[in-house]
């Protein structure tokens, strides 16, 4: 039984993208990378190693991302999702989709700017009072608020953020 949300007894968890290997680390990488991918591709799927024991995935996450385009504006989907040890992604019943994630989030680049008296490191709230358009090869940070979830993760399965240009599609 819980009385509050976020939990009280949350353990707060960074995870860092890693290019090399295309890892989910639970460290920063040691130097400054960048990838890039077709944004109307299949976009980029970094994963943790295989989980070596049960672990629970329970509240609110966020991506912070720092991005460049070659247009003046991106779409950027999140999705946040567990593999089992075969590499086969775990998807539930969603409510329009028999095939959902464990969690997604999404954002227009040029509306990423953030409103600070609302946002939380957790959550953050994009002010959507005006449109913020990228300059080609310039870097943006992006702060995209991933839905609160609820699982536990078996050992030997792997936790993974998938980043792309178009909506989710289970394949």
């Amino acid at each position: 039984y819980e009385n509050e949300w976020p939990l009280a007894r949350t353990k707060w968890t960074y995870f860092y993208l890693d290019p090399d290997g295309m890892r989910l680390s639970a460290a920063p990488a040691a130097a400054e990378q960048s990838v890039t991918y077709d944004m109307m591709g299949e976009g980029l799927t970094f994963s943790t190693t295989p989980l070596t024991a049960e672990t629970e995935i329970t509240g609110p996450s966020a991506l912070k991302l720092f991005i460049s385009s070659s247009t003046a504006d991106a779409d950027i989907f999140a999705v946040l999702c567990v593999f089992d040890p075969d590499g086969k992604e775990v998807v539930f019943q969603g409510a329009l989709d028999p095939h959902t994630p464990i969690g997604q989030g999404w954002l227009r680049a040029s509306q990423r700017k953030l409103d600070a008296e609302r946002s939380l490191p957790y959550r953050p709230y994009h002010a959507h009072d005006e449109k913020q358009a990228l300059t080609p090869g310039e870097v943006y940070e992006l702060d995209i608020e991933i839905w609160p979830t609820c699982i536990v993760v078996p050992p030997g399965y792997r936790i993974a953020i998938t980043v792309r240009g178009k909506d989710y599609e289970y394949e």
